[in-house]
């Protein structure tokens, strides 16, 4: 950084009447300032003469023999971008003087502009890129598209023509640092960010005719931003497909483990029913009709568990299914293409038909529980029947079984019709 004050020159070069420029090297003033101020302003600046007076006007020159360090101060436009083309930061202050433009300027001129722009550019590409050649000025990118190794050469070189072509053109300096602060904020994504601007870049120069490198960015620099937002939204899209993709996993994995501990549930109860078929067993070694009806009712008791437990378990799996169409919707009715939808839908699909078949086995097992309470009920009848009739006792004794059921209902009824009469007696 130089430690002469170049502003003060500056600032007078601006405020003169009139500046111009002779044997390529001297610098002419018409102002009113003071030669005193003048010499001060050069001193500042690095300047080892004094200011020369000749026809009314001051003048100093450009030499180099002159100068502790050669001023800000150019010609002309080239000269300003031979000294600043392939700097990394340009002159904080300048003047030229043959376009009469100054850094101090109100209104900043297109080829500074331009100029500005380069420079923020070249460093973002110098940033981005792998490698640096700094002897022949280029920058070298590495990527890979499709598995397959792409090199590509970018050329940092801008030529003074080519800086005034670049100037005509729509880039902006506020444009590139839009770019360049987008890709330097820092979060989880940057380094992505990073990575699809690099292959935006060399995808701009493969598919360009006459791709300079540099040049041919800044020229087509709209472009290489539609490129660049094009795969940054193609690389969102992909992170947002697979993440949905991965949580619509997740949520198929859930349901699935819910379902296998409903079905486990279903399978406990249905163990009871073996359970049955050993109570109709002893069925074979009773010969009381007490006793018979306690296995009896207990087979109902084991049947009655079974069939309400699936009940239960019947309307579970609909509020399943509820959820699953619930959960599974917002991932269909999501914009991030077909993709999601088909996921969506084939786990969904998936886990209905799942819970259908476990209905299937429920109602299955509610029929062999009733057949199971049914064939106990039918078997009881046959061992009563046997027992009463056909192993040795008669007919009255069965009588006598159904004349005693019906005495003790008699006597309840007639118990219960005398409560009545106590607890009425005004009705009459």
């Amino acid at each position: 950084m130089s430690s002469f004050d170049c502003l003060p020159l500056v600032q007078m070069l601006c405020d003169a009447d009139k500046v111009r420029i002779e044997a390529d090297s001297f610098v002419f003033l018409s102002t009113v300032s003071e030669k005193s101020t003048l010499d001060k302003a050069l001193d500042d600046a690095g300047y080892l003469d004094k200011a020369r007076k000749q026809n009314g006007d001051f003048y100093f020159t450009l030499n180099a023999d002159r100068w502790d360090q050669l001023p800000p101060i150019y010609k002309d436009a080239k000269a300003w971008w031979d000294n600043n083309g392939r700097a990394s930061q340009l002159d904080v202050y300048f003047y030229i003087v043959d376009i009469n433009v100054s850094s101090l300027d109100d209104v900043t001129h297109p080829l500074i502009s331009a100029s500005r722009a380069i420079t923020e550019f070249r460093g973002l590409v110098e940033d981005l890129s792998d490698h640096l050649i700094e002897a022949e000025n280029c920058a070298l990118f590495f990527v890979r598209d499709k598995d397959e190794p792409i090199q590509r050469r970018v050329s940092l070189s801008v030529s003074y023509n080519e800086l005034v072509e670049i100037s005509k053109t729509s880039i902006s300096l506020e444009a590139v640092l839009a770019i360049r602060e987008n890709l330097s904020h820092d979060d989880p994504h940057k380094k992505e960010r990073n990575e699809v601007m690099r292959r935006s870049i060399v995808k701009m120069l493969e598919g360009g005719r006459n791709a300079e490198g540099l040049v041919f960015l800044l020229k087509n620099f709209d472009e290489l931003k539609t490129k660049y937002k094009e795969q940054y939204d193609l690389y969102v899209h992909n992170f947002s497909v697979s993440k949905l993709l991965s949580e619509i996993d997740q949520r198929s994995l859930e349901f699935n483990s819910k379902l296998m501990d409903f079905i486990s549930s279903s399978q406990n109860k249905a163990l009871t029913i073996p359970g049955a078929l050993i109570a109709m067993g002893a069925l074979i070694k009773s010969k009381g009709l007490i006793e018979v009806l306690l296995i009896l009712i207990g087979v109902w008791m084991v049947k009655r568990l079974v069939t309400t437990s699936n009940e239960i378990l019947r309307g579970t799996f609909e509020d399943l299914k509820w959820q699953i169409d619930t959960s599974f919707k917002k991932y269909k009715s999501l914009s991030e293409g077909h993709e999601v939808y088909e996921s969506a839908q084939q786990n969904q699909d998936k886990l209905v038909n799942k819970i259908n078949k476990a209905q299937d086995k429920v109602r299955d097992v509610d029929k062999l529980a009733w057949a199971t309470f049914w064939v106990a009920v039918l078997y009881s009848i046959w061992v009563i029947l046997n027992t009463y009739i056909f192993d040795g006792n008669t007919v009255t004794s069965m009588l006598d079984v159904f004349s005693s059921f019906w005495n003790f209902i008699y006597l309840k009824l007639s118990e219960l019709c005398f409560v009545f009469e106590v607890s009425s007696p005004n009705w009459v």
